[in-house]
């Protein structure tokens, strides 16, 4: 895995930060300002841009510490501007859930876009 790029370095990161404001303020930090995301969840869909994004993440900041949640990235690749990394999900009372993610990465290593699909099947 290299924990070097950009997205798996988001996402190795995203629980420990998510505990604060000021971590979430430094997750934003690593998204280009005009950010595009997409997260499919098995249950719904959510997107839009970085102020939305924001607000995700502050909803998820309470839903990660109730249900102890942690992401855990297992493979990274990257290929100029675009990156894949897959992982997986884990709370407290729950079979892991895997995850894939792609991003694109703007010039001052940035996430640009973001496309994530969160899944119930066992890779």
């Amino acid at each position: 895995m290299n924990i070097e790029s950009p997205l798996a370095s988001f996402y190795s990161g995203l629980d420990e930060s998510l505990a604060s404001q000021e971590g979430r303020s430094a997750l934003l930090a690593r998204l280009s300002d005009d950010f595009q995301w997409e997260i499919s969840l098995p249950d719904k869909t959510n997107e839009g841009n970085k102020d939305d994004f924001a607000g995700f993440l502050e909803a998820r900041a309470k839903a990660a510490l109730r249900k102890k949640a942690g992401h855990h990235v297992t493979m990274s690749t990257r290929d100029g501007s675009r990156e894949v990394i897959m992982g997986y999900l884990k709370m407290a009372g729950a079979a892991p859930s895997p995850f894939v993610a792609a991003a694109s990465i703007d010039a001052d290593g940035r996430i640009a876009r973001l496309m994530l699909r969160r899944s119930l099947l066992d890779l």
